[in-house]
């Protein structure tokens, strides 16, 4: 019997998804098994391979090419994995969602209450909520100070209004979830008051996704949340430091401070973050100071993810509106 993934944890990257992660698996009976990343990037590519409803044939090639791509070399799908997938779909199945449902089961290991997390599935949340009307979100957000810290540290990008930009964006489709399905299916937190108020956050989850809390809360290794090798994560398993919650201030220019609040300021200003004293003059002098090539990339950024939104549009439009089948 394929069961119905029951939430999922998204956001911007950076955010503190791992953390939220962590949180909602130390609750009895909650599994969220590491990233699978399948509708953002692989569907694209099981997509233009494949046709769906799948045969058998089609099912475990499917299956196996995703293992290579992803998986290899790695713990988490193996070929009993893959077999107990093909044996929960009777050997085919309908489409992307039921696919991707029996694979959160297996890697789950089959627990009370199954979630996934992974933040580029922010980008999914119409479809997915659509086709799995049992489905709740759990949407997370942070700081973009100190989302663009973390992420150029990483490497991950150069430019801090870029990234402010897209943390914009994400911010917006976060809040389009919740409008949209309201309080009892979609939670949208502040990764500062996970860190500041950890125990109040865990119960306000066990309510939301209908768990009795236990005395004792179950242990969650770091092994049980990600891959040694992403190491950008692990401080996600360490105690709550909310100390951490401002070390932007240290790790970004006081332009680049400016830049960013001037792009977001009002999805910070609803959200309730802190912002600087921010004239017309100041705003102004912020995007001068970005100069016009950055412009350029915030409007080209802004039309490849509009396109996305279209693409993602498009081929889910025919994607059923009803659970997975017993």
């Amino acid at each position: 019997m394929v069961r119905e993934p029951d939430f999922l944890i998204v956001g911007t990257p950076r955010s503190g998804t791992t953390f939220v992660q962590r949180l909602v698996c130390e609750l009895p009976g909650v599994r969220v098994p590491w990233e699978t990343h399948f509708f953002d990037p692989h569907f694209w590519q099981i997509r233009n391979r494949y046709s769906f409803p799948l045969g058998h044939d089609d099912l475990v090639a499917l299956l196996n090419e995703y293992q290579r791509i992803y998986f290899a070399g790695r713990a988490g799908l193996d070929r009993a994995g893959i077999a107990q997938i093909v044996d929960l779909l009777g050997g085919q199945c309908r489409d992307p969602v039921e696919l991707f449902s029996a694979l959160l089961q297996v890697l789950a290991s089959d627990q009370p209450v199954i979630g996934a997390k992974d933040p580029y599935h922010l980008k999914w949340w119409r479809p997915l909520s659509r086709a799995l009307p049992n489905l709740k979100l759990i949407c997370v957000v942070r700081d973009p100070r100190a989302v663009v810290a973390s992420v150029l540290e990483l490497g991950w990008a150069s430019d801090a209004v870029v990234t402010a930009s897209i943390w914009r964006d994400d911010v917006h489709r976060a809040r389009a979830a919740a409008k949209s399905l309201g309080p009892q299916r979609c939670m949208l937190i502040r990764y500062e008051d996970a860190v500041s108020r950890p125990d109040a956050l865990r119960a306000r989850f066990a309510s939301f996704l209908g768990i009795d809390e236990a005395d004792s809360l179950q242990s969650v290794s770091p092994e049980a949340l990600f891959r040694e090798s992403e190491t950008w994560v692990s401080r996600a398993a360490e105690a709550p430091d909310p100390d951490r919650i401002s070390v932007w201030t240290d790790r970004l220019s006081e332009d680049q401070q400016l830049a960013i609040a001037a792009v977001c300021r009002r999805e910070m200003r609803d959200l309730g973050y802190e912002l600087p004293h921010l004239t017309a003059a100041r705003i102004a002098q912020a995007r001068l100071k970005a100069g016009p090539t950055t412009q350029l990339r915030v409007l080209e950024r802004w039309a490849r993810s509009r396109a996305r939104d279209a693409s993602i549009r498009y081929v889910t439009r025919g994607w059923r509106s009803q659970p997975t089948r017993a």
